[in-house]
């Protein structure tokens, strides 16, 4: 699991891995990189004095046990107008929903929105209020609308009005993903 990725304004970069063999790769790309758990906030203990302009959370936020700690401390080592900018998968996805309302199935799987060591799901809503909720103002939420698993389901698998009821009802059915940018709130 990724942890974060830090951008200073002079262009810098500092990660945070969790896997030493992914952050051995990864500190390539790096001025500096921290091997550990972001739940622990032992890396910004080694980030002291550091402001970043971009802190990113790229499909981390939903292995988290308490993701809104983490996005609280983050927000610590911003610079003024600096953003966090995050991906975080839609568990109203349409796959995940006709596999609940046909097939009576929840089940996780080896990777994907219903990655096996996902802690926390999300929607739009939710999304909204983890990032409100820590003091930050979402600027954008782009919508990827794109397959994220091997032969998915589709909506033509229901009647014509269970589709259009569902569509209506849930505007980001086709959203896979959510990423976000958000900064803190203007005071």
């Amino acid at each position: 699991m990724l942890l974060p990725t830090l951008w200073d304004s002079s262009g810098k970069v500092s990660i945070c891995e969790i896997n030493e063999s992914a952050a051995s790769i990864a500190e390539e790309y790096a001025e500096q990189s921290i091997v550990g758990d972001c739940e622990n906030l032992e890396w910004t203990k080694k980030l002291v004095m550091r402001k970043f302009h971009y802190i990113v959370f790229t499909d981390v936020l939903e292995h988290l046990r308490d993701p809104g700690k983490i996005l609280e401390e983050a927000r610590s080592f911003l610079e003024p107008g600096g953003k966090v900018l995050t991906s975080i998968p839609n568990i109203s996805y349409k796959t995940v929903l006709i596999d609940l309302i046909k097939y009576d199935n929840f089940e996780y799987s080896a990777s994907g929105i219903l990655d096996s060591t996902h802690l926390r799901f999300f929607t739009e809503k939710t999304v909204r209020t983890l990032f409100e909720s820590n003091n930050y103002q979402i600027d954008h939420i782009y919508h990827y609308k794109g397959a994220v698993m091997k032969n998915e389901k589709q909506l033509t698998e229901f009647p014509f009005f269970v589709r259009w009821y569902l569509d209506r009802r849930n505007k980001n059915i086709n959203t896979s993903v959510f990423f976000i940018e958000a900064g803190e709130f203007n005071s």
